[in-house]
């Protein structure tokens, strides 16, 4: 079971910077983030509705929700679908993956949640994978200013990300 849903979230996680580049150029990023996430909400509002579901909670959690909303699924996006427009999107998945180092780094600094080998051991390897993949297009990129842009701002993307998943712990 866990092997299954380990591919089914590679699956998706990894289909989504491609589908971002087809996102991009028909509406503009901002745009196009606002009607990904309008789909997504209204989807979650009929299930909720369906299901009857209670959705009553107290202004800290409110609180934190608008924080996770804002960094990880939000403002994040926009700076991811800006960086896209500058990198290849196999570029983009392997700068976004950084996102494991700075959690495992953020949890140890915020929460005291010292890592241990086998997680450190585990996202080398991981992050060495998603290079391994992607290398013909890491190589094939020749450093600009846009390049550069485009880095800078799928790290940012990573690291709003990282900050958002500081806020789904609290």
């Amino acid at each position: 079971m866990t092997a299954l849903l380990f591919f089914i979230t590679v699956l998706i996680w990894g289909t989504t910077f491609y589908a971002i580049t087809l996102q991009l150029g028909e509406v503009p990023e901002l745009q196009s983030v606002f009607y990904r996430f309008a789909l997504a909400a209204t989807v979650m509002w009929i299930i909720a509705g369906t299901c009857k579901w209670k959705i009553l909670f107290s202004p800290k959690i409110h609180f934190l929700f608008t924080m996770l909303g804002l960094l990880m699924f939000s403002l994040n996006y926009v700076v991811v679908y800006y960086g896209t427009g500058y990198l290849i999107s196999g570029l983009v998945s392997v700068i976004f993956s950084l996102i494991i180092p700075l959690n495992i780094f953020f949890f140890w600094i915020i929460f005291n949640d010292k890592p241990n080998y086998a997680l450190i051991i585990g996202s080398i390897l991981g992050l060495s994978g998603i290079t391994a993949l992607f290398f013909d297009d890491i190589y094939g990129t020749t450093l600009n200013e846009s390049v550069v842009l485009g880095i800078f701002l799928t790290f940012l993307s990573a690291f709003m990300a990282s900050a958002g998943n500081i806020f789904a712990h609290m």
